[in-house]
């Protein structure tokens, strides 16, 4: 009855995702009724709109808790046998990208990893997705994948100026305001969790200024209310200073991530997801702090703390995403690029740069800036005679450390498959210069 009316299946046993949007398996993304037994199958390799061409780097097959996904089997292959023995499942495509590069230009909305996105508070959509953006709603609507799950404003207090607005990429907080969900809410063990937020002040205080803070006694930005963990970022107060996200960036922008997988009991931390200064990789993570408890199982997105709740929380949070499984490196360094390209117009996280010598007369394709290599890519130059390139890395202080001496050829490929190559590199093109013998 549900198919001949309204075109779609009341029982599924298998939810078909990738970690890609737009890339699929020979089955489309979806759910499915399996009868007995079926094989599941995806291309080895595909090369998507976007010129990028990618490998399956096999799946995840998770089974339902009645809460959230635990994991119950992974593979490195293109196909996966599912039985109707297993239960409800979802199966998790993962894709590696084999060769491309990609510019600030080449990143949308469709690149951030959207598997198992359970929330997703974006300033850019404050509405959602198709939606002429507000200047004046009470709501953050939810761009995930739990309908009714838009936050709602709260305030307290007369003075309105300490109610906040939303600013021309986010919601501008300014002391007396949060966003709250509906109460009732069931957390999943497993998750992942990203906040890009603005903290462009040098002194971490709540006293002015333009900065994501807090008092001693209040609790930073959001926490998440569940039947077995409370987490939350805390901001200012001497005795939490070591769990303060403050960190320092050229730009001053704070992009956090928080990962826990159920399966190991322990946080994940990864490399690449914090904005990098000098081209190179980032270092660090913002963890959670998780305790056993259970109060309102709700979610908030604003600040908290002693005396009244809503209170003392300055700056402006971009965006923040929650999902409902670990996610890879990979997927945590798209989202970097992906949020850095819509909000600043620029990469967040960088691996290649390109540079040529001054009076070379070089011409280097691509052109001389900043890049991410996604899988490999080969880098040329043409235009002189005596061409060649010296490689460098980034010596950790905002500089470049010479890697090795100069190369004759002007062709260099960047392979990240391959252990020798560094994790950020900088191509300088230049002429070699002629050898002159003196003769005494």
């Amino acid at each position: 009855d549900e198919y001949r009316y309204f075109g779609r299946y009341v029982v599924t046993n298998v939810l078909v995702q990738s970690t890609y949007s737009y890339l699929d398996g020979y089955e489309k993304a979806g759910p499915y009724e399996v009868e007995g037994s079926y094989t599941f199958t995806a291309p080895e390799t595909v090369t998507a709109p976007n010129g990028i061409t990618y490998a399956c780097d096999g799946y995840t097959a998770e089974t339902q808790d009645g809460i959230g996904w635990t994991l119950h089997e992974s593979g490195t292959g293109n196909s996966y046998f599912y039985e109707t023995s297993a239960g409800t499942v979802r199966l998790t495509w993962k894709w590696k990208p084999v060769s491309g590069l990609r510019t600030k230009d080449d990143y949308s909305l469709d690149d951030l990893s959207q598997a198992g996105l359970a929330l997703h508070y974006d300033g850019l959509l404050n509405q959602g997705l198709g939606e002429e953006r507000s200047t004046t709603s009470t709501k953050w609507v939810n761009l995930g994948s739990r309908p009714g799950m838009d936050l709602t404003r709260a305030t307290a207090g007369s003075d309105t100026s300490k109610h906040g607005s939303w600013g021309e990429k986010g919601y501008a907080f300014a002391g007396l305001a949060q966003f709250n969900s509906a109460s009732g809410l069931a957390w999943p063990a497993t998750f992942s969790a990203q906040a890009f937020i603005d903290a462009k002040h040098a002194n971490n205080t709540h006293a002015n200024g333009n900065y994501i803070a807090a008092t001693t006694w209040s609790q930073f930005g959001m926490q998440i209310y569940g039947a077995q963990k409370v987490g939350r970022f805390n901001v200012q107060g001497t005795s939490n200073i070591d769990k303060c996200p403050n960190f320092a960036t050229d730009d001053g922008i704070n992009y956090m991530t928080a990962i826990h997988d159920a399966a190991t009991q322990t946080a994940v931390a990864f490399e690449g997801t914090k904005a990098p200064t000098g081209g190179s990789a980032a270092d660090g993570y913002m963890h959670f702090d998780t305790f056993n408890g259970i109060e309102n199982n709700q979610f908030r997105l604003g600040g908290w703390g002693g005396g009244p709740n809503i209170q003392n929380l300055t700056g402006t949070i971009y965006a923040f995403r929650y999902y409902d499984r670990v996610l890879t490196e990979e997927e945590l360094v798209r989202n970097r690029n992906v949020d850095a390209a819509r909000y600043f117009g620029e990469l967040g996280v960088t691996n290649v740069v390109v540079a040529v010598e001054d009076g070379s007369g070089i011409t280097a394709t691509p052109a001389p800036g900043a890049y991410f290599v996604e899988g490999s890519h080969s880098f040329t130059a043409s235009g002189s005679a005596g061409i060649g390139y010296r490689l460098s890395v980034p010596d950790g202080n905002g500089g470049w450390t010479t890697l090795n001496a100069f190369v004759e050829g002007g062709s260099y490929s960047y392979d990240k498959a391959d252990a020798a190559t560094p994790p950020c590199v900088k191509i300088e093109w230049r002429v070699q210069k002629p050898f002159v013998l003196v003769v005494r």
